[in-house]
């Protein structure tokens, strides 16, 4: 090997060693291209795909988590279905709305027979599965602490989709109001 100023010149074998080197990582960040180009092109969702793409992950996780939220919305309706079958005295009908001060109601006609309708009656807890759980656990902790008021109820998203849906997060907050007043 020969000195320069600049440091020890590198012989030919070396750099043909650090260029195959290199040509062997290129080769390598090439075939992985075409996997994912490859994978891309035919719809599939792989492995290597989702972790080269992680928007795409978080998506895919949110549309498991919509139809799983959907077969539970659709278990309630046909059981609340099923419950409206068995007492149709608990049937609601709908009410007319008028379209405010300036519109009149009409007068009172002689009135048609009443015609039952099946309308399924379902509680409104909310707008979301997330404020039905808030009042659930916001019960259950009012009743496992009767002698408390207004202890914290914090819910939020799991971050992991294995861990379910949905978590409460309101056990430290507790305890400091409940154990060390």
């Amino acid at each position: 090997m020969v000195s320069t100023p600049n440091g020890p010149l590198k012989s030919a074998t070396e750099e043909l060693g650090e260029a195959s080197a290199e040509y062997s990582a290129a080769l390598t960040e090439v075939e992985k291209l075409e996997r994912l180009q490859k994978a891309m092109s035919a719809g599939e969702l792989t492995p290597e795909l989702l972790e080269e793409c992680p928007e795409l992950s978080a998506k895919l996780t949110e549309i498991e988590k919509t139809k799983y939220r959907i077969e539970i919305l659709k278990k309630s309706i046909a059981t609340q279905t099923a419950a409206n079958a068995k007492n149709p005295k608990q049937k609601t009908a709908p009410t007319k709305k008028y379209g405010g001060p300036s519109e009149k109601k009409p007068k009172a006609e002689a009135k048609p027979a009443k015609v039952k309708r099946n309308y399924v009656h379902v509680e409104d807890y909310g707008d979301s599965i997330f404020g039905t759980l808030k009042v659930v656990f916001t019960e259950a902790i009012s009743k496992a602490f009767p002698e408390e008021k207004d202890l914290p109820v914090i819910l939020a998203e799991a971050k992991d989709p294995k861990f379910g849906n949905y978590q409460l997060n309101s056990a430290m907050a507790i305890s400091k109001v409940t154990c060390f007043p």
